[in-house]
């Protein structure tokens, strides 16, 4: 995969509001997006979309786009395009996931210790709009003022994934969880 290709894949898990073959959304209706870049797994995020309904009840499609940036042996180690599905969550679960971001304290946004290493999965949350949002990452295993943090995005990762079709290229993060 061409440089560029490898940028629009990046792109595409960072926005993928205009997925080709899928729905259209609006980037400005991302109310969470969670992601993990492991080294040795495909690249995962998945995009909680709020649609706003004039009258009716709030509307929430989840987007999770998976891209084996590593390629298939079986293939001649071909990267292949990114993949993605779309769900819908039910609006109680979807508040509740939310909600949780709430229960994240202050202290979790300001590491103490730095660290450096090699492979490993850097992860991700981003919540809000473009006009005022939150993101943090990290790199493998957080800092323990992060542990919350980490705990939410496997909740995160589980509630979601439960709304959306199987995927061959699954990652279970609950196993970096630690005891």
């Amino acid at each position: 995969m061409s440089l560029t290709k490898s940028s629009e894949a990046m792109s595409l898990l960072r926005d993928p509001s205009e997925y080709e073959g899928l729905r259209p959304m609006s980037r400005h209706s991302q109310a969470l997006q969670v992601w993990a870049h492991p080294a040795f797994d495909p690249y995962i995020s998945w995009t909680l979309y709020c649609i706003r309904r004039r009258r009716e009840q709030d509307q929430f499609w989840i987007r999770r786009v998976v891209w084996d940036q590593r390629g298939d042996p079986s293939n001649g180690l071909t990267i292949k395009d990114p993949i993605a599905s779309d769900g819908q969550l039910q609006t109680d679960v979807a508040k509740k996931l939310i909600d949780g971001l709430g229960d994240l304290k202050a202290d979790a946004l300001f590491p103490t210790s730095n660290r450096i290493g090699l492979d490993g999965i850097t992860y991700g949350i981003k919540s809000g709009s473009h006009m005022c949002h939150t993101e943090v990452s990290w790199w493998c295993d957080p800092p323990k003022e992060w542990y919350g943090v980490l705990e939410f995005f496997v909740n995160a990762t589980e509630c979601l994934n439960r709304s959306l079709p199987k995927s061959a290229l699954n990652v279970d993060f609950s196993r970096y969880l630690a005891d």
